[in-house]
Parts: structure tokens; C-alpha cells; sequence
């Protein structure tokens, strides 16, 4: 991996799994509220699952440049990311389409409370370093 791309600690799908009963269904739920504002049309949604890809860790310095996700699955059309309770700076992230671009803080909520991004596969998205702690990310594709 190009480091000056892309600097982050990875543990893949097959290495991950969730002892809490009620993740699933977490996934399930929060799936349904990202379709419906990602404005995916009603008779589709029934289709849409998620599918764990990575487990991400951004230490301080740990960035990715501006890039496209692949598809890495059949039907992908997006990516799901769930930041995890870690207090950090910085590793904000700046998503761009056309014309339009919208740069988000995960770090207003890392010490006590997740959160939750979600774009479309042709958003050009960024993270930018991070200054301080840890920034611990689950992504799925969608």
C-alpha cells in the first residue's frame, strides 16, 4: 500500500466478528435510514444489505487521499462507514460530486458516540489526517 495514498491500519471482514446480539439489527436499521436519505426509490430498498468490508484504524498522521470506491461486490452502489466511539482530531471527511463538496467532522462525537456517513460509490471522498488519538472505523459496502 502507497502510504502517501493511504495510511491506515486494516483488519478485513473475515477477521471481525461481533459478540453483541443486537449489532445486526443495528446494521439492519441504520441501512434503512441511509437508503431512504440517500433518496434509493422505495420499491428498492427491500434489496439494499450491507457487507462488511474493513475495519479501519486512522492513527495520528493516518490519512487517504482523494479517491472513488471500486466495486467490490456485485450491485455495490455505495459505502456505509460507522466511526466508533475514539476521541480524536482531525480525519474529517470531504466528500465531493461535480460541483458540489461537503466536509464532515467525525470528531465532535469520538469520545462517547458513533457515526455515521454514507455516500454513493462515484463520490470522490477524502480523509484528512488525523492530529490526535484514534479514529476507529467499521465500512461496509452497500
Amino acid at each position: 500500500m502507497d502510504e502517501t495514498v493511504r495510511k491506515t491500519l486494516q483488519i478485513s471482514a473475515k477477521r471481525i466478528s461481533f459478540l453483541n446480539p443486537k449489532w445486526d439489527g443495528f446494521v439492519k436499521d441504520l441501512v434503512l435510514e441511509v437508503i431512504r436519505k440517500l433518496g434509493v426509490p422505495a420499491p428498492n430498498r427491500s434489496n439494499v444489505r450491507a457487507e462488511l468490508y474493513k475495519h479501519l484504524l486512522y492513527e495520528e498522521g493516518d490519512k487517504f487521499k482523494p479517491h472513488k470506491d471500486t466495486e467490490k461486490i456485485d450491485g455495490m452502489f455505495g459505502t456505509l462507514v460507522i466511526c466508533l466511539p475514539s476521541e480524536h482530531e482531525g480525519g474529517e471527511v470531504y466528500l465531493q460530486h461535480g460541483k458540489d463538496s461537503l466536509e464532515l467532522s467525525t470528531a465532535t462525537t469520538s469520545a462517547y458516540g458513533y457515526y455515521y456517513l454514507a455516500w454513493y460509490a462515484d463520490v470522490t471522498h477524502e480523509i484528512k489526517p488525523v492530529r490526535k488519538g484514534y479514529r476507529w472505523v467499521l465500512t461496509y459496502n452497500l
